[in-house]
């Protein structure tokens, strides 16, 4: 397995092959391109990221990109995380003209109603292992837009 440097060296080979840049990185392992700089100059990423990192280059290059002869034990990458969709990779790509605040905006907004979606889980959880409690219908499930309006769709003052 490739560490310091060559690691470093090894990840920008291998977003050149799949053609992507430093910030598309960050944007899918959700960290600021400062932590991506690290990792391409002196290969310091965490090693719980390592199979995730395997995993979204797995199309372009194999173990041995990476100083392996064979994937360790356990899910082949490439078989860890399901695929977006022609349709989600739009989505995602229309993504990246908003500004960076908006951007930073729906990426909260997605946290925040991850988070009641959660609660609303765990709740859900907690009723199954009660056999008197009554079925929570999906109208117990609350999740009321934040509402902020974005830069751009702002009325000019007459």
């Amino acid at each position: 397995m490739l560490t310091g440097k060559q690691l470093g060296d090894a990840i920008r080979s291998a977003l050149e092959m799949k053609k992507r840049r430093p910030a598309d990185l960050a944007t899918h392992f959700r960290v600021k391109p400062p932590s991506v700089q690290g990792w391409l100059s002196k290969g310091t990423i965490g090693k719980s990221k390592l199979p995730e990192l395997w995993d979204y280059f797995s199309d372009v290059v194999g173990p041995e990109h990476w100083g392996m002869k064979a994937w360790p034990t356990g899910p082949v990458p490439g078989e860890l995380f399901e695929r977006p969709t022609e349709e989600e990779l739009d989505f995602l790509n229309s993504f990246r003209i908003l500004t960076d605040d908006d951007q930073e905006y729906f990426r909260n907004e997605i946290e925040r109603r991850a988070q009641l979606l959660r609660g609303y889980l765990d709740k859900q959880m907690k009723r199954l292992q009660d056999p008197t409690a009554k079925p929570m219908s999906y109208g117990d499930f609350k999740m009321e837009p934040k509402v902020k309006r974005l830069p751009h769709h702002k009325k000019s003052g007459s």
